[in-house]
């Protein structure tokens, strides 16, 4: 009579055995809809009819007893009134709306495969559930609650809130939604870390459970503790240099706050001084310098983090606008000998500082400035000597590459000397070679600008490099000869291409997947770190390409900046054939990284769930994510600056020893296992046949006996 129905239509729901509120609330929409046209058929003499406005009120008690029911609140008779159902029928007009807008905005997560992805797959996933709505619409995230039990009269700001907080745990809805999660988990997990943790909740598809186990293995005592160390080692090891691609200051920022928040949630908050303490000591930009000192000297600063982000962000950013002002373009440089001042060495007296040649500055010291002048270190010793590490760490930058730029031209030299001993009259002294005298003047070096006579021929310093020591090169013999299809190796030292020395400029490329390519081929990006002194003949995928002669084999370096820390990480390619600018990118043959113990996963994830799509160094934990180029797999490197070959990590991808792409042992390996497998196969189909002749066996006995 309340919800605006006549004695005899109420008569009719409680003859149709409607007598509760919760007989009402198990019906389905559809049946209290066949329900009521029942009702109108069965008194069609009689009069009665349902008005609109009631069956609308009736669905909406319904759905409001069914709500306290889910959220486990009473629900008495009592309460209803017309009021109560306008009012339910409102919320429930709401939610069929939202229900029926776009509902795969937020993506599937990916699969779980690298346990220290714990984190960022967790929220993942949560955020999925809260996307999906299950059973009486409720979102499948109650399902992954933390806690079973709400606290008493706790408020919540939205109907979504209150539901993933107070739904109950149990009933055939739970259950239904329970099962839907515990598929989701399963299909994630499958074949990862984390199967074995929840396996065992396979045969109730409990959901809930197998979560529970993941959080109390993944966030448990251990893991915490794990989890901590691995959030200090992020802040330790991220590093802000400048502007790289794909990783600017706010990206580095990121990286502390995501660490910082992690510690809080781990139980172990960091106070503001050392954040920013730890903040700042990452920070190695030139152009930053005067911004940390402000920082240092501000005590605000130094005792609130986000303050120091704020002003930070905003002085490098007004820095680099005006950078970006006052840029100038150079067409031309001419040098000159002298410099500002007196005689050939700049500012103040001859010899005595100055820029002179192009080197040095302002000061004192022997034809090379004040700056460049590392001479006071060697006390008559050779500049290529061996250097302590805080000598090497006092050196300036310009310093350190003049020690590499002389270290390069020595080993050019004796390699040089080498050759020529075997060809032509004995000539062990390679300053004869290389046109330095290494000999004491006022406690420096002093470099000799005489000419060399090398097999015959009068060379100047220049000359002598690794630029042009190819031709000398030349003049070697070729012994022992490999074929590899089309490539061939010489054992001995031949003919090569020129290879450049160390360049101060700084390039970029792709560092691309090529099964195709037998061997990894490096171009004039990386860093030549030594010369094999073997050679190939390289040819291309058509016999109508003419071959590449003398591709030296090297091994050389590149620059990994990690998109996650910022870090540096040097990776050392052996065994690869240098074409220098003959190559756009560098190319890296999966099965040359393989068989050095690195994995590397080239499957696209968009063609399989369980793919990572990256390279994976098991020993040095190091997850190099790679994309697409079309449909070529690589990701960027650079060119290392010397400093970073010095100071920053190297990992090796591929081995020292000789690769012989052609090599029959790789089919014989491949051979082995496919035997063993063979004979795998072969032991259990045994196996299970003598099972059954045994069965037979024993079936035909009976039946004699019988």
């Amino acid at each position: 009579m309340r919800l605006g129905l006549s004695l005899l239509a109420a008569r009719e729901f409680t003859g149709n055995g409607i007598m509760t509120i919760n007989r009402l609330r198990t019906l389905t929409e559809d049946s209290l809809d066949r329900l009521i046209k029942q009702i109108h058929r069965d008194n069609q003499g009689a009069g009665l009819f349902i008005p609109f406005a009631s069956q609308q009120h009736i669905h909406a008690i319904r759905f409001w007893a069914n709500r306290m029911h889910i959220i486990g609140a009473p629900y008495d008779v009592d309460d209803i009134d017309e009021p109560l159902a306008e009012m339910w029928s409102e919320s429930k007009k709401a939610e069929q709306e939202a229900a029926r807008t776009v509902t795969d905005l937020v993506k599937i997560p990916e699969a779980f495969k690298k346990e220290s992805k714990w984190r960022v797959w967790k929220e993942s996933v949560v955020t999925y559930l809260h996307s999906k709505i299950g059973q009486a619409s409720i979102p499948l995230a109650y399902i992954v609650r933390e806690r079973d039990l709400t606290p008493p009269n706790q408020v919540y700001n939205t109907v979504h809130e209150q539901l993933v907080n107070m739904a109950i745990l149990y009933g055939p809805e739970y259950n239904t939604n329970n099962g839907v999660v515990y598929d989701l988990l399963q299909s994630l997990t499958l074949n990862g870390p984390a199967w074995s943790w929840i396996s065992g909740y396979q045969q109730n598809r409990d959901g809930r459970g197998a979560w529970k186990a993941l959080i109390a293995y993944y966030e448990g005592d251990a893991m915490q503790t794990r989890s901590k160390q691995e959030c200090y080692d992020v802040i330790s090891k991220s590093s802000y240099q400048g502007v790289k691609r794909n990783f600017d200051f706010s990206a580095y920022v990121a990286i502390h706050q995501q660490a910082h928040q992690d510690l809080v949630r781990l139980g172990e908050p960091i106070p503001e001084n050392k954040k920013v303490r730890d903040f700042l000591q990452g920070i190695t930009d030139p152009q930053c310098g005067n911004i940390k000192l402000n920082v240092l000297s501000n005590p605000i600063f130094m005792n609130n983090f986000a303050q120091t982000i704020n002003y930070m962000a905003s002085a490098i950013d007004m820095i680099s606008k005006n950078s970006a002002s006052t840029a100038r373009q150079i067409s031309h440089v001419s040098r000159n000998e002298s410099g500002r001042g007196r005689g050939c060495s700049g500012r103040g007296h001859a010899n005595r500082g100055g820029r002179n040649n192009n080197r040095g500055g302002r000061g004192r010291g022997h034809a090379h400035g004040g700056r460049e002048n590392i001479d006071d270190l060697n006390d008559n010793r050779p500049i290529t000597r061996a250097y302590s590490r805080d000598e090497w760490q006092s050196m300036s930058h310009s310093q350190r590459n003049r020690v590499f730029r002389e270290r390069d031209r020595m080993e050019t030299a004796r390699t040089v000397a080498a050759i020529l001993r075997e060809e032509g009259p004995q000539n062990d002294d390679v300053s004869t070679i290389t046109g330095t005298a290494f000999q004491g003047t006022n406690g420096g070096v002093t470099q000799s600008s005489q000419t060399a006579s090398v097999s015959g021929n009068t060379r100047s310093i220049g000359q002598v490099s690794l630029d042009n020591v190819g031709q000398a090169f030349s003049n070697r013999r070729r012994l022992n000869a490999i074929t590899w299809g089309t490539r061939k190796v010489n054992r001995s030292l031949g003919s090569f291409g020129s290879i450049p020395q160390a360049r101060e400029e700084i390039l970029h490329c792709r560092a691309e997947l090529d099964s195709h390519a037998d061997t990894c081929g490096i171009n004039h990006i990386a860093r030549v770190l030594e010369i094999s002194g073997q050679v190939a003949e390289v040819s291309g995928f058509s016999n109508a390409m003419d071959s590449l002669q003398d591709i030296p084999i090297v091994k050389a370096a590149v620059a990994y900046d990690h998109p996650e820390t910022g870090e540096v990480i040097i990776l050392v390619i052996n065994q690869a054939l240098y074409f220098g600018d003959k190559l756009t990118h560098i190319l890296l043959n999966p099965n040359q990284l393989r068989s050095h113990n690195i994995r590397v996963d080239d499957v696209p994830k968009h063609l399989s769930s369980t793919s990572t799509h990256s390279i994976w160094v098991e020993e040095e934990s190091l997850d190099i994510p790679m994309v697409l180029h079309g449909i070529i797999s690589y990701f960027n490197v650079r060119t290392p600056t010397l400093q970073e070959i010095e100071n920053c990590p190297h990992i090796t991808l591929t081995s020292e020893e000789e690769w012989n792409p052609y090599s029959g042992h790789f089919k014989e390996l491949e051979d082995e296992i496919n035997t063993s497998i063979s004979a795998f196969k072969i032991s259990a189909m045994s196996v299970e046949y003598r099972e059954r002749s045994d069965d037979l066996m024993a079936n035909l006995s009976n039946e004699d006996q019988k």
